[in-house]
């Protein structure tokens, strides 16, 4: 069964840039675990929030996704850039 995820960011003082370029880079990393599409939008009214939105066909590919190497890592060097 498909699902759609969304992840909500928000970005630490001065760190709104960054996080985008972050995120932006991440979102290629979807399409290997099946994603069918993965967007990242920045809010117009707070430049510090950020919604991630990403497809896919089964909950198994968005675990797989969301526990790999790659996001792993993206949690690891930019924890201090966004906070839950």
């Amino acid at each position: 069964m498909a699902g759609t995820v969304h992840i909500p960011w928000y970005a630490t003082l001065w760190r709104g840039d960054d996080l985008e370029h972050a995120l932006n880079a991440l979102t290629a990393t979807g399409i290997k675990y099946g994603a069918k599409s993965n967007r990242v939008y920045r809010s117009e009214e707070d430049a510090h929030k950020f919604l991630q939105i990403i497809e896919f066909d089964n909950k198994l590919d968005y675990q797989r996704y969301w526990e790999g190497p790659e996001f792993t890592q993206f949690r690891q060097r930019y924890s201090g850039y966004y906070q839950v």
